[in-house]
């Protein structure tokens, strides 16, 4: 009877530990800047709509300085992410790979990400502050505009459209 359910818990231990690899390959490309179009990790979409606010240079100065503090940050976590990874790695070489492990490491992974957007949240909203209500609007619209496409895509894709 052991033997009947062994091939099962292979596949389920299988399936658990390629949905934590996806996960954290996801996350950890979304960090680094490569996980949607165009890269950059949370907040570099708002960055790119930016562009279109005909910013003043104030702003312009302001929006460079969180572009790069947004870069830093990334970078200070990537050394923790590849050590992750690795750890991802050795445990999926085992037999019965350390689900608590795994699952340690992907809750470790999302509350990063986690701060990082909320970190990107807080200095994007010191920009904000600055901007006129005429780029306050232009900027909504553009969400608006982007949050459409991409529906759309999703439509297409699904075969609805």
């Amino acid at each position: 009877m052991n033997d009947t359910h062994r091939p099962k818990n292979h596949l389920k231990t299988g399936l658990v530990a390629a949905g934590v690899v996806a996960a954290m390959a996801i996350s950890g490309a979304a960090l680094a800047g490569g996980g949607h179009r165009g890269g950059g990790g949370p907040g570099f979409g708002f960055m790119r709509m930016i562009r279109h606010l005909d910013l003043t240079e104030e702003q312009e100065v302001k929006a460079v300085r969180l572009r790069h503090q947004m870069k830093e940050e990334r970078k200070a976590g990537k050394a923790d992410r590849e050590a992750m990874m690795k750890t991802v790695a050795t445990e999926l070489r085992k037999p019965t790979p350390d689900a608590a492990k795994l699952h340690g490491l992907a809750d470790t992974m999302m509350a990063r990400m986690s701060q990082m957007t909320h970190s990107t949240i807080d200095k994007f909203l010191e920009l904000h502050k600055t901007f006129t209500p005429e780029q306050r609007e232009k900027l909504g619209k553009g969400i608006e505009r982007r949050a459409e496409r991409k529906e759309r895509r999703g439509r297409r894709a699904r075969g609805k459209e």
